[in-house]
């Protein structure tokens, strides 16, 4: 080796020609070799306050260590192959952050997943970007009688007991459906079901099956302006199981003679009949 009588030591670490140019912004960080192993460059270090870190293994297999670990301010990315089986006692993994816990996509507009793998079963939870919503791809099971609370604690659903569903709103109960378009309540039964619809443009409601008073219940009416049973001359009607018939034809008053009176009486107990109102002889 020939060295030249002029020339100097370099002894200024940043002049070295393989190193970073400067020490800016690289507060609390080490030097180690680059991706390409061609020059030195700046990492953010494992660093921990802890002396019972005495095993951090680094291997392409797993990545172990012994103690918990302080990152010192310094964020986690670009790490591949991290595996974890406890932190805090054997058997759990705990996450802290004073503020909040993200998960984040590297590409931009995806959907963010979180999986639940289990032996037997797994869980997946999405949350779609572009929709704005939570995609659960599996039940969700409230326990006890926890609720499922809306906007407030003024609406929620719960179930007070098993087998029982509460809806609860401190304000209205509501059904609604597309603009201009009938509204249907059904009921799904084993054996038969049955079915209430609100009709829209008809203002009122159809009902698909039979509607029966539990014994000792009446039917109250208003006393302002009243209530009609039929809206038309042509509706049908039957009483005790009577086939239901149109509004019968008039009978017009009798001439005052026994034999008139009596046609247009009996002609009456007819229409009477027909409504089930008067037994059949």
């Amino acid at each position: 080796m020939q060295l030249n009588a002029k020339s100097k030591a370099i002894k200024d670490f940043l002049a070295l020609t393989d190193t970073p140019g400067s020490f800016s912004g690289q507060s609390r960080k080490v030097v180690a070799v680059n991706v390409g192993e061609t020059a030195l460059e700046f990492i953010a270090p494992w660093s921990s306050d802890h002396s019972a870190l005495s095993n951090l293994t680094w291997s392409t297999a797993g990545h172990t260590i012994d103690a918990d670990v302080d990152f010192a301010g310094f964020d986690l990315t670009n790490v591949t192959d991290i595996s974890l089986s406890s932190i805090t006692s054997v058997g759990y993994l705990d996450y802290k952050a004073t503020t909040a816990h993200r998960f984040n996509m590297v590409a931009a507009d995806t959907d963010v997943r979180l999986e639940f793998v289990g032996t037997t079963n797994s869980g997946l939870l999405i949350w779609l970007e572009d929709e704005d919503a939570f995609y659960f791809n599996d039940s969700v099971l409230m326990l006890g009688s926890k609720a499922l609370t809306f906007r407030d604690a003024n609406a929620y659903i719960y179930s007070s007991s098993s087998g029982v569903l509460d809806i609860f709103a401190s304000g209205s109960h509501r059904l609604t459906t597309a603009v201009n378009t009938d509204l249907d309540l059904n009921f799904i039964g084993t054996t038969n079901s049955g079915v209430l619809t609100w009709m829209e443009d008809e203002d009122y409601f159809l009902f698909g099956d039979d509607i029966m008073l539990a014994d000792g219940e009446n039917i109250i009416l208003d006393s302002t302006t009243g209530t009609k049973i039929g809206t038309g001359t042509t509706q049908k009607l039957g009483f005790f199981n009577a086939t239901p018939v149109v509004q019968q034809p008039t009978i017009a008053d009798a001439d005052g003679t026994l034999a008139d009176i009596t046609t247009k009486f009996n002609t009456l107990l007819a229409q009477l009949e027909a409504l089930g109102l008067n037994a059949s002889v």
